[in-house]
């Protein structure tokens, strides 16, 4: 029988425990997570979103925060170091994906984007982890729902609603995913599918070369050697976003802002999600 993903909830799942991070090290990584409110600059109408509540708020629901993130800056200013934007990353201990072998193929996660500057709205997405190549995935698709308000909008038990709808949705996701890996890919969908995703790296109107899709295409490991929709789509997003192939003739680099990997995530998929469309269901 052919290895299918489903959504499992276990408990006691002592070997595959989620990596909750601290909040001594959220605060080394995300310093804008502790805004004790908005900045100074912003009007009376705009709504402090605390990240710190959303945090206490996941955790009570079994949401850990497993990761965090904020963009550097050369500025010292509090407006962007002490409530600039920021993303945190939420997995769940007993839901995750795993195969009919019993391995463990991913967890699905909640993302927020917050800030307390007003740079950006803010943003809630729901993804999948896959523990096989360790790289986040945020997934945009009205199957999950999303969203992205500014921060007038709602408050934050509003948001808090919002969130534990998600929490609801989020088993969604894991449709999708069996069905991208019962979506077998030829040859010919693969190379039109790394031609769509390198074009998200290339300046201009240029053409990819052969060698440079060959690249994006190339399985880092076993695991992903499978020419289904989502092992393709998988090794396209780690060597896009990951570099180390060959590109303008040189080494790729790696995307380190994290908001450029989260846009060129849900552009990708975006760019999955059309062949996805494409199947025909006898």
């Amino acid at each position: 029988m052919k290895n299918q993903t489903v959504l499992s909830t276990s408990t006691g799942n002592q070997n595959n425990q989620i990596a909750v991070m601290s909040m001594e090290t959220a605060k080394e990584k995300a310093p804008a997570i502790f805004a004790p409110g908005p900045h100074s600059r912003l009007s009376k109408n705009y709504k402090f979103i605390s990240s710190l509540e959303l945090i206490d708020h996941l955790d009570k629901q079994g949401w850990g925060l497993v990761n965090a993130k904020q963009s550097s800056s050369k500025n010292a200013n509090p407006l962007y170091t002490l409530y600039g934007t920021h993303i945190m990353h939420f997995a769940h201990n007993d839901l995750y994906m795993k195969d009919n072998r019993g391995g463990i193929e991913g967890r699905p996660q909640i993302v927020v984007i917050n800030n307390a500057n007003g740079d950006r709205p803010l943003q809630l997405e729901a993804g999948i982890f896959r523990l096989v190549c360790s790289n986040g995935l945020v997934i945009k698709t009205t199957d999950f729902g999303s969203m992205k308000e500014r921060h007038i909008k709602h408050n934050q038990d509003e948001i808090n609603a919002i969130i534990d709808q998600k929490v609801v949705d989020i088993e969604k996701a894991v449709i999708n995913i069996n069905r991208w890996i019962s979506r077998p890919m030829t040859s010919k969908e693969q190379f039109a599918f790394a031609t769509e995703a390198l074009a998200l790296r290339l300046s201009g109107d240029r053409q990819p070369e052969q060698y440079e899709l060959m690249g994006i295409l190339e399985p880092k490991r076993k695991e992903d050697a499978p020419n289904d929709l989502w092992h393709i789509f998988n090794r396209v997003q780690e060597n896009l976003t990951k570099g180390g192939f060959e590109l303008n003739g040189r080494t790729a680099r790696e995307i380190k802002n994290p908001m450029a990997d989260f846009d060129m995530n849900q552009s990708l998929w975006s760019i999955a999600q059309k062949y996805e469309d494409a199947i025909v269901v006898a």
